[in-house]
């Protein structure tokens, strides 16, 4: 035995043919620029106005991430100090004191380095951490990235 809820159907009444004519226009679709007209003025109303605000805003967002970012790392400054720290004041000392065939590109950092603060890359110098040497240290990853976000947005 069925349930009463499934036992109903659904019935239509029974028309001749030709009584119920449904009259069907078809509208055509809009286009982008149709959908946008009799919108504020002040928005943009075509397809290169709207791709150009989105890569005005993109931009904007990747200068304001940049900008914070930076911000954050100077705002960093005084912070503690991981193994790395004194890894690389050692590879500064050691480049800067030894020949150019046994080194790569963290001379390039020691020279610098060696005008701000020449005890910093003393190889003989074994943790060495003076103010200098980290303000000189973390304002290098800082500029690095900059270099490298300028380039990247070229």
């Amino acid at each position: 035995m069925s349930s009463p809820k499934h036992s109903k159907r659904l019935s239509l009444p029974v028309m001749p043919s030709g009584a119920l004519r449904l009259k069907t226009t078809s509208i055509p679709p809009k286009t982008p620029l149709e959908a946008l007209q009799g919108q504020d003025p002040s928005k943009p109303t075509t397809i290169k106005e709207l791709e150009s605000k989105a890569s005005r805003d993109s931009r904007r967002f990747e200068w304001d991430l940049l900008i914070v970012g930076t911000a954050l790392k100077l705002l960093l400054f005084p912070a503690y100090r991981s193994t790395d720290f004194e890894v690389h004041r050692n590879w500064m000392a050691i480049t800067h004191s030894l020949p150019v065939s046994k080194w790569y590109f963290e001379y390039l950092l020691s020279i610098p380095a060696s005008f701000i603060d020449s005890k910093m890359v003393e190889l003989d110098n074994l943790n060495y951490d003076s103010w200098s040497v980290i303000v000189y240290q973390r304002s290098t990853v800082i500029v690095s990235e900059l270099v490298m976000a300028l380039a990247l947005r070229a």
